[in-house]
């Protein structure tokens, strides 16, 4: 009771964590999300953890000063830091530091930039993506420009004003006319002014600047424009494009009062929105990991082998988050759970752990099931490059008719195959005939699904593209897992596979659909480019390779057994 008591005010206290600032609505990325999720995905892009994410942002946007000194970008490769004239041993350089640094590789850099070579190495990749983190980053620190204090001496005519650009934005054709009566009279040379003429022309300078930097700014988009609410704009682009509505004044004053706040104590701003709650949802389970928890519970149903009990409960407990983890984000991103290589990968996860719970009376089916289901979650976020952004899917894909048909049954058809080759793998040992049936049942519903998956995908595709099969890699993998099902099964009911070369056949499956999973994405061509991945070639053949080396040692085991 204790322990569930101190779970319920841990979630409390997430959940109250930096008030309601984290819950303001962001477009990013195809859809709007809470801030916090957005201060996640730009602080990993950068620093390669999310720590502390959220103040970051809110510094970032409040204090650009400050955090233009923050040392956030990490730089690990000595040529790079050779290159740049950077201090050897330190390992994080702030954006001032970086912009010192990148005038002296100036030349180079816009040459490579404008001109990437269709190979690049290492290092110049790295200096690609410094740039353009760099970019990001110098876009978020002049968001607010518009609204954050002027550190100027106002001139006597405008010392009732509020000192920001958008309050000034009124009187900025007023003072450019006095600018120029001023120049027109006493000419260009400041020591011919009077204090106040020195502080009129410092304004208008500052101005002048100030609106030349927010012109193409539109990376943080929070405020709604007054011809679409849903639609919102970057505050320079509500500013500069002329959309203002009363919704829009509101949330400017609501950023204004934030700013000040900020700047009274450098803490989070205690604000109030009616937020959906879909917000609060992607909020929680960006803090609480429910994936992370899923894999620690799987890797105790591992260790608690020894006690059955204990093992189905770890199981079946990190099963049932998993499958809340997909719940949710089905909800969040209103569309079904699998539209990328990532979701697949979780997904089947999911279909491994949950026919293993299923089948927890069946010889060592529990630890296969947890075994295949903790491996793949290991694996998942190397698919994902910056971070689980919960992007929106292109086109093609953004249908959820067939995402919610054709997908899944085509993934859920990984997942049986996957866990129906461990149990295979399990039976080529001594004493462990009795898998024999439920090794046989589930190869009769992976190749149910895998066939059925493979038509819904024609018809799809018939549908996107106007023809059923174009041989497209992706088709012809999924149509090598069937017939290498169908064969395996014909040569079980014809006798010409015994129940060792059957359940060898049905181990090898692993690598059948790792190949028509993965590898088909190496390939590089075909309609499925939403499917393409980089840097896998290394890792699958590797797992093929020491698949086949451990099914050929239990083949040989079993058969002088």
């Amino acid at each position: 009771m204790k322990t569930l008591i101190a779970l319920l005010l841990l979630l409390v206290s997430s959940l109250s964590y930096g008030g309601d600032f984290g819950l303001i609505g962001v477009q990013h990325q195809g859809r709007t999300k809470p801030l916090e999720s957005y201060a996640r995905i730009i602080h990993k892009d950068i620093t390669g953890n999310e720590r502390g994410a959220l103040q970051w942002l809110a510094q970032t946007l409040f204090d650009p000063t400050t955090a233009a000194q923050e040392p956030l970008f990490p730089i690990k490769d000595p040529l790079i830091k050779q290159r740049l004239s950077l201090p050897e041993k330190q390992k994080l350089f702030s954006l001032i530091e970086l912009q010192k640094a990148m005038i002296s590789i100036a030349p180079q850099l816009e040459k490579l930039l404008s001109d990437p070579p269709k190979k690049p190495s290492k290092q110049e990749q790295r200096l690609i993506e410094l740039h353009d983190q760099m970019q990001e980053l110098n876009q978020l620190l002049r968001s607010f420009s518009a609204l954050l204090p002027l550190n100027i001496d106002m001139p006597a005519d405008y010392q009732d004003i509020p000192p920001t650009y958008r309050a000034l934005l009124a009187y900025e054709n007023d003072i450019r006319e006095q600018l120029k009566t001023l120049i027109r009279e006493k000419g260009e040379d400041p020591t011919l002014y009077t204090d106040d003429e020195k502080k009129l022309a410092f304004l208008g300078y500052s101005l002048q600047q100030i609106g030349a930097s927010g012109i193409d700014n539109r990376v943080l988009r929070v405020i709604p424009g007054s011809a679409n609410p849903e639609h919102l704009l970057a505050p320079w682009e509500a500013i500069t494009s002329g959309e203002a509505s009363p919704a829009t004044a509101q949330h400017f004053k609501m950023w204004e009062d934030m700013i000040a706040a900020y700047q009274a104590d450098q803490t989070l701003p205690e604000i109030k929105i009616d937020a959906p709650w879909r917000f609060h949802l992607e909020r929680l389970t960006g803090r609480i990991k429910p994936f992370n928890i899923a894999l620690a519970l799987y890797a105790l149903a591992l260790l608690l082998y020894f006690k059955p009990r204990f093992s189905i409960l770890a199981l079946g407990s990190g099963a049932a988050i998993h499958a809340i983890a997909i719940v949710s984000r089905i909800i969040i991103l209103d569309r079904p759970p699998v539209g990328t290589l990532y979701e697949s990968v979780i997904f089947v996860s999911l279909i491994c752990a949950f026919l293993a719970f299923l089948l927890r009376r069946a010889p060592l089916a529990v630890p296969a099931g947890a075994f295949t289901a903790a491996l793949l979650l290991t694996i998942a976020p190397a698919l994902l490059g910056s971070g689980d952004n919960m992007d929106m899917l292109v086109a093609v894909l953004n249908t959820n008719f067939w995402l919610a048909t054709h997908v899944l049954c085509i993934t859920a058809g990984y997942g049986v195959c996957i866990l129906t080759a461990s149990l295979a793998h399990i039976a080529l040992l001594p004493n462990y005939k009795k898998l024999a049936v439920p090794i046989y049942r589930l190869s009769l519903a992976a190749l149910l699904l895998t066939a059925l998956g493979t038509a819904l995908g024609g018809i799809w595709a018939d549908q996107s593209w106007g023809r059923f099969w174009g041989w497209d890699p992706k088709e012809n993998g999924a149509l090598l897992i069937v017939l290498w099902l169908i064969w395996l099964l014909h040569g079980r009911y014809s006798g010409n596979l015994d129940t060792r070369a059957f359940h060898a056949g049905v181990a090898t499956l692993n690598i059948i659909v790792a190949l028509a999973w993965f590898g088909v994405n190496l390939l590089s061509v075909g309609l499925h480019s939403y499917g393409f991945t980089t840097g896998l070639a290394t890792a699958l053949t590797a797992f093929c390779t020491i698949e086949l080396i451990i099914i050929g040692v239990l083949w040989r085991r079993y058969k002088n057994a």
